[in-house]
């Protein structure tokens, strides 16, 4: 997700955490549906290929019923090139940090080609990684269910040097 959000790594002091810790709204989870931008926190539990539970953190892109395609570096939802809310331009022009989106010949992906499309159930997200070179997402494991999400991440409140960052 970075540069919107930044993971752990190795902290400079043992046993210390690094990475930026952000503000988690679950009453919008359960009180209103995800929209397109939302950066959302999911449970991983029911995804294949992952093991254990664990929570991720990536940005909708997909919503219920839709058809997502990826033209590097652009994400197409039912053929219509993706630029609402304005950080899918920002993400798509690669500027600020961000590298576009892109695609992955590994195999068993969900989405390898740029003619590879994924249509979305009545109760399913399309979730990307804002830094799709170096992001397991969507494309590789497939839609989440809208029961997978756990609320929607708001501000970062910790480091210092980030805090109120919101998260659009």
């Amino acid at each position: 997700m970075e540069p919107t959000l930044v993971g752990n790594a190795e902290p400079p002091i043992e046993g210390a955490r690094s990475g930026d810790f952000v503000l988690l709204d679950k009453f919008s989870a359960r009180s209103r549906d995800p929209e397109r931008g939302d950066v959302i926190v999911f449970r991983t539990d029911e995804i294949a290929d992952l093991s254990g539970s664990h929570r991720w953190a990536m940005r909708i892109v997909g919503l219920p019923n839709e058809r997502v395609r990826i033209d590097p570096p652009y994400v197409l939802i039912n053929g219509e090139r993706l630029s609402e809310p304005p950080i899918f331009d920002t993400i798509s022009r690669r500027v600020d940090g961000y590298s576009g989106y892109t695609l992955t010949n590994l195999p068993g992906v969900e989405m390898s080609t740029s003619e590879d499309e994924v249509r979305l159930g009545a109760d399913e997200y399309f979730v990307l990684g804002d830094n799709s070179t170096n992001s397991v997402d969507s494309r590789y494991f497939g839609p989440i269910r809208r029961e997978s999400i756990v609320g929607r991440a708001v501000l970062i409140y910790f480091p210092p040097e980030r805090k109120d960052s919101l998260l659009e």
